[in-house]
């Protein structure tokens, strides 16, 4: 009996939109707010953060190129660059799915705001994502990978701890990885759920922090008084550099980024195009001269609470802004605690693992029964659980924009819980990626919009996140009574009924593009008639 196993990557990977504008037509739109995806949605969404990563990855080589420190971080940035661009010619798939990694665009993200605002970037740590692919693809390698508290970590594969140095050094041979000296190797551990026709496996990553905008001190309130906030669930959506501005292709990509003439060039609504990279034979020499430069990729900086808008106000520092939270706070993590608490990493304890491990494999089958429109997509984009703990973190579930297919959560109590959080967050990283391509706000002011979630003022993004993922959260809560056992079922209605007052807020405003206006309606129109066992929405 042959399994088939569903990593990132897998079905659904290929996009026809190669060569093309990427963009979203009306009738995709649609029936992304009626929750039934097209199969040509997650592709495109993937295409889009990859282009975002390269935009940014661009500004941090020709940001190396222009500094006038030749300094040994330099000429890490430079070497880890060269390797990775020998993996793309080499193991293009390896490339492609570390520039994909959610680290690696949390990481990319606090970059180019870093570059932008004029503080020393995190670059070294291209490095750990350079030999990750490497490792993954069997090539040799000699690179110093940054440390941080004693661990060094290889994104997506594990963590080395040991001496609390700047740096430690790596070799990869054909035969595998070599440990540094007095160092000792931790791999990352994988969720496994079964499927009705093979098994969904992704990351259960609870590695060492590497630079993102994580906050830790991000609170959201949107599902209070919601049947979510029964079982104490809140939600967290936080972006390092939520919207490009004015990355294109022509200024932007250039010649640049990584040689793969299937990585799109630049994220600008209405101007992505597809292939702005040359395929094969780009060095790091001619992608440091046509590159980014750090002002472009962030001169239209974000203010703090936007999400993705197609209208950006000037800002300052992005890096930690909370997009649905109450607080912003400069902490540059991504794992499981923060990196400057001082506190020597330790994976979680193997008997916390195993319940995380047991939810996980009973939430992912539910989803699959209960709502199966909005768990194929999941299923196919799903890549990392990042686990949280209650005393350190005010949420249930929380979202980087910055790292797409992640999900960031408090143990959940149960398969219900687990279910809930995992669709709940990957529609804002979908509506994230969307965004980014089909402007849906207008107009984005400070928090001053009702929200049926929080007693405080939201801005419009926020709202119109809360409304997209209530709406999936709602329709899997009224059908998951049948499918859950004996599992307890929070209330769908009262979700319902705070999803469809949470489109009329929008749609009574003045924020929203015309397209961000069919969203909505169709959204309250899905919300309003979505009351049976299955529901069939068309835009009329």
């Amino acid at each position: 009996m042959t399994e088939t196993v569903y990593r990132f990557g897998a079905p659904g990977a290929a996009n026809t939109r190669r060569g093309r504008v990427l963009e979203v037509s009306d009738a995709e739109l649609d029936a992304v707010a009626a929750l039934a995806d097209p199969a040509t949605l997650l592709p495109l969404l993937r295409r889009t953060r990859l282009s975002r990563n390269l935009a940014f990855l661009a500004a941090v080589l020709r940001g190396s190129d222009a500094s006038a420190r030749a300094d040994d971080e330099c000429r890490v940035v430079r070497r880890s660059f060269e390797l990775l661009s020998a993996v793309q010619r080499r193991a293009p798939a390896r490339a492609r799915e570390v520039l994909l990694h959610p680290r690696f665009g949390a990481w990319a993200a606090v970059c180019a705001v870093d570059a932008d605002i004029g503080r020393q970037a995190p670059t070294a740590h291209l490095a750990s994502f350079a030999a990750a692919a490497a490792a993954r693809a069997g090539m040799e390698f000699d690179l110093e990978l940054p440390s941080v508290g004693g661990a060094v970590v290889l994104p997506g594969m594990g963590a080395w701890t040991g001496p609390a140095t700047d740096t430690a050094r790596i070799r990869g041979t054909a035969g595998g990885v070599l440990a540094p000296h007095g160092y000792r190797w931790t791999p990352i551990r994988r969720l496994r759920a079964p499927l009705a026709r093979g098994v969904l496996d992704i990351e259960f990553d609870d590695l060492p922090a590497t630079p993102a905008a994580w906050s830790d001190a991000v609170a959201d309130t949107e599902t209070a008084d919601t049947a979510s906030a029964e079982t104490d669930s809140m939600d967290a959506v936080t972006s390092g550099a939520a919207m490009l501005g004015t990355v294109t292709s022509d200024a932007g990509m250039s010649g640049a980024g990584m040689p793969d003439a299937v990585m799109p060039g630049a994220v600008m609504p209405g101007t992505v195009t597809s292939d702005a990279v040359m395929p094969g034979t780009v060095t790091s020499d001619a992608a440091m001269r046509g590159g980014v430069t750090p002002g472009a990729v962030m001169s239209g900086a974000v203010m703090p609470d936007a999400v993705t808008s197609g209208t950006v106000t000037p800002g300052a520092a992005m890096r930690g802004a909370v997009t649905s939270g109450t607080t912003t706070r400069d902490t540059k993590t991504s794992g499981t605690e923060s990196a400057d608490a001082g506190v020597a990493w330790t994976p979680w304890p193997d008997t916390e693992f195993e319940l995380w491990r047991g939810a996980f494999a009973e939430a992912i089958p539910l989803l699959a029964a209960a709502v199966p429109e909005l768990a194929t997509p999941l299923i196919r984009g799903i890549r990392a659980i990042l686990p949280r703990r209650a005393k350190t973190y005010p949420f249930t579930s929380a979202t980087l924009v910055d790292m797409f297919g992640a999900a960031a959560m408090i143990q959940p109590d149960d398969a219900v819980g687990m279910a809930t959080g995992l669709l709940h967050e990957f529609q804002h990283s979908k509506l994230s990626a969307l965004m980014e391509i089909r402007p849906l706000i207008a107009v984005e002011r400070p928090a001053d919009l009702p929200s049926p979630w929080r007693a405080d003022p939201r801005p419009a993004s926020a709202v119109l996140h809360g409304v997209y993922a209530h709406l999936a959260v709602s329709r899997f809560l009224r059908r998951a009574a049948d499918h859950a056992g004996s599992a307890p079922v929070p209330a769908a209605e009262p979700v319902r009924g705070q999803t469809l007052l949470g489109c009329e807020t929008l749609l009574d405003s003045d924020r929203l593009t015309p397209a961000g206006r069919r969203f909505v309606t169709v959204m309250r129109h899905t919300a309003a008639t979505d009351i049976g066992d299955r529901t069939t929405v068309r835009w009329q």
